[in-house]
């Protein structure tokens, strides 16, 4: 009798250390939730961040081409402009010109 009280003592203990096992891999699993979800949310804190930081220095780049392009462009017309303005007419040759190809 008293070997059978000892089994089940031993089954019982075996049972509890099973049952604490289990408990400790349950708050284990739990806190490795716990780290990952804090490791992804800073992750993507650290992301927003630098991507909103790329993204602002692309937008200035851009904002910064287009001043120059616009710049680039209204001074190749205004010289254009000037280059065309500091050529001859010749008003006569011009009306001279479309006379023959209109009415000709």
């Amino acid at each position: 009798m008293e070997q059978i009280n000892s089994e089940k003592d031993v089954i019982s203990h075996l049972i509890e250390v099973e049952k604490n096992a289990s408990a400790m891999i349950e708050e284990a699993s739990i806190e490795a939730d716990k780290r990952v979800s804090s490791a992804r949310a800073k992750a993507n804190t650290e992301y927003k961040e630098k991507y909103d930081l790329e993204i602002q220095k692309l937008e200035e780049n851009y904002k910064q081409k287009i001043t120059e392009i616009s710049e680039n462009h209204k001074k190749e017309l205004e010289d254009y402009k000037s280059s065309l303005e500091s050529k001859p007419q010749d008003s006569k040759s011009f009306s001279a010109t479309l006379e023959k190809l209109l009415f000709a």
